[in-house]
């Protein structure tokens, strides 16, 4: 059975990650760790910045070293950025130190999402109208789909906000762990 020490919120940019992460970790009396804003801590470093003064590997892997220090904390959300699983062997070592749970929106969804949250600078969709940003999310979430699918459990965070989507995982951890 998969611990509970260490919950992994996985799933496409704009699916609720951080913020289902913020009220899941203060109804469990968890500590919430938002990996980009971590990564941009250490890096010090905005996310569109570093993909500028670098490129995306270099992202993705100060991603992979951030990820690492989460495997031994105790009582914590981790919302992890939309590609994190998808790189390197970081799903199978999320797997191995936590609860992964996959957050499902439709590619539709998220693109109104993203073009709602301007203030969110996300380097892999800007400027885009929103049939363009729909068929890059359709791309990708079939790029990244079967690393997803690989989590202990997959929510719709489509249709509920992020605080009812809280309670009832809250619900289901008490019943079933």
């Amino acid at each position: 059975m998969p611990s509970l020490e260490r919950i992994y919120l996985v799933g496409m940019p704009a699916s609720g990650k951080s913020t289902l992460g913020k009220h899941l970790a203060e109804l469990l009396g968890y500590e919430c760790i938002d990996l980009d804003k971590l990564i941009e801590f250490q890096e010090d470093s905005t996310i569109p910045d570093l993909f500028a003064k670098y490129d995306e590997d270099y992202f993705r892997r100060a991603e992979q070293r951030v990820l690492q220090q989460t495997f031994h904390l105790q009582r914590k959300v981790v919302a992890t950025g939309g590609g994190t699983p998808c790189f390197f062997d970081n799903m199978a070592h999320i797997k191995a130190h936590g609860t992964v749970i996959f957050l499902s929106v439709t590619p539709q969804e998220l693109a109104v999402r993203i073009q709602r949250q301007q203030h969110i600078q996300r380097p892999l969709y800007q400027e885009k109208t929103l049939e363009e940003l729909t068929l890059q999310l359709e791309e990708k979430l079939k790029e990244r789909i079967v690393f997803y699918k690989q989590a202990d459990m997959m929510v719709s965070a489509e249709s509920q906000n992020a605080r009812q989507l809280a309670e009832y995982l809250r619900d289901f951890f008490k019943k079933w762990y």
